[in-house]
């Protein structure tokens, strides 16, 4: 990346100011769309803190867990049981929680991609009544036509070498 190029990219401090800005307007759904997995948990720990919100992270391998305690959610290995109890989650506490790679679960099709969709939907809808934004972090966007008026998308820029 040249020196002109980066000058394109936003700084991390401008970055996270965007993101709190979407998060304090209760956006539920937001897509960010980098393969900079990493990276962006660490943006969103820092922010998590910052504005004293719990960090919940789900993975297929571990299922939801406390991204600040790595306490596990129990039960909650699938993306329907983990939409589920996010969805009590969000009732009790003010959090931050993120989906890595749920693209891959929402491009399959048939039975288990109406339910994850079904559960998905709820959990939106019931996440706008609260503080807690749901995060679907992904190297593409993928997404049905579905939830595309739900979800606000953000192309995370790649970091500057100064960063």
């Amino acid at each position: 990346m040249s020196v002109m190029d980066c000058r394109e990219v936003l700084s991390v401090t401008k970055l996270c100011s965007d993101w709190k800005l979407y998060i304090r307007a209760r956006y539920p759904l937001i897509y960010l769309v980098s393969s900079e997995t990493k990276r962006v948990q660490m943006l969103l720990t820092m922010i998590a803190k910052e504005m004293n919100k719990g960090l919940y992270f789900w993975t297929y391998s571990r299922g939801l867990y406390d991204a600040l305690s790595g306490e596990e959610v129990a039960n909650t290995k699938s993306a329907d049981n983990a939409l589920r109890a996010l969805s009590k989650l969000a009732t009790t506490t003010d959090a931050l929680i993120v989906f890595n790679d749920l693209h891959l679960v929402l491009s399959l099709h048939g039975e288990s991609f109406i339910e994850t969709l079904a559960v998905l939907k709820e959990a939106v809808d019931q996440l706008s009544t609260t503080a807690s934004s749901l995060f679907i972090l992904a190297p593409t966007y993928k997404i049905p036509k579905e939830l595309e008026q739900l979800t606000t998308v953000i192309d995370v820029p790649r970091p500057c070498p100064d960063e």
